[in-house]
């Protein structure tokens, strides 16, 4: 359920989720959405005094998120905007016509957005289907290296992981946000989760797994939280 509440900086909208918990916390999402986790026993306006008191903090938590998706994703849009793909920076061309197309050739993305339809939808759908194009050449290369013939891949919009693996369905899933980010990130990713077919949690074997491939892991770590998980 959306709560408003209005400071003296403006207005903040919030989703509140009771749960069995001790204190009050607020998330601010990859999207830049709040959300507000609360003990079932707290007041609603204790609850609004708390998230009023942390307006700042929310404030420049959604000002770093946007300044990472613009870094990464069209400003707005529109015609002449850049966007990271693979580790590249591409440009977005937005043309007008009957029927939608999105065609990538050269570093210049061409939407064709038939008058009614948005270029962030289009553009959304694109990604999708070229992440899962470019994640499935980088994961078929890398099961060699592991136990993982029957394993299959899959592409979700997360926004809370990077990659993520079901050992029983032997499912290998992946961010389309991944698709940001340079190969050798993509392979780190897809790496660390083909690790977990042997070692199902961050245990210290899987980690000795993991710096068999990658001795410097933190770096790729760091790599992948100066992208940060951001929306669209």
């Amino acid at each position: 359920m959306e709560h408003v509440i209005e400071t003296s900086d403006g207005i903040i909208r919030y989703t509140l989720a009771r749960k069995k918990m001790k204190n009050i916390r607020i998330r601010v999402t990859g999207e830049g959405l709040v959300v507000v986790s609360a003990p079932v026993h707290v007041a609603q306006g204790r609850i609004d005094r708390f998230v009023s008191m942390n307006t700042k903090a929310i404030e420049r938590q959604q000002q770093r998120i946007e300044a990472q998706r613009r870094r990464c994703y069209p400003a707005r849009y529109q015609d002449g905007d850049a966007f990271r793909f693979a580790g590249e920076m591409m440009t977005l061309c937005i043309k007008s016509g009957e029927r939608a197309s999105a065609v990538l050739n050269e570093g210049v993305l061409t939407l064709c957005v038939p008058k009614g339809k948005s270029a962030k939808q289009l553009f959304e759908k694109w990604m999708i289907r070229a992440a899962r194009d470019v994640f499935t050449k980088h994961f078929l290369m890398l099961c060699g290296k592991f136990a993982a013939a029957d394993v299959r891949l899959s592409v979700r919009s997360m926004l809370t992981r990077w990659g993520s693996i079901n050992t029983k369905r032997r499912t290998i899933s992946l961010t389309v946000h991944l698709a940001r980010c340079e190969p050798e990130l993509i392979d780190y990713v897809i790496t660390h989760e083909l690790c977990h077919i042997a070692h199902a949690r961050h245990t210290a074997a899987f980690y000795r797994e993991l710096e068999r491939h990658y001795p410097n892991r933190r770096h790729y770590d760091k790599l992948l939280a100066q992208y940060g998980l951001v929306g669209f």
